[in-house]
């Protein structure tokens, strides 16, 4: 986490849950939230993204260690990244 930069932090978080739903054509449609779109980090600080709601329902309970997540940011800029790899699917 970027010390003393909170927002720009929640920035890149909510950059990796877009570069998601825009690389999976789901979107923010259908009852799909932000919110179903969880970020969590390994012991090592590798992020991964773990899904609830409605888009555990459509993609399954995928391991974080399966979907990774990666945002880069500076004071005033965020971006975001996800590669999403399963047994004969690939998407990122």
């Amino acid at each position: 986490r970027a010390a003393g930069h909170t927002s720009v932090f929640l920035a890149g978080c909510l950059a990796v849950k877009e570069a998601f739903l825009k690389a999976t054509g789901t979107g923010l449609r259908d009852g799909i939230a932000f919110r179903d779109i969880e970020i969590v980090s390994n012991a090592a600080g590798i992020s991964g993204i773990r899904l609830q709601g409605k888009l555990r329902l459509r993609y399954g309970d995928i391991a974080a260690s399966e979907c990774r997540g990666s945002a880069a940011f500076t004071d005033h800029v965020a971006c975001a990244g996800v590669a999403w790899a399963q047994e004969g699917r690939s998407t990122g």
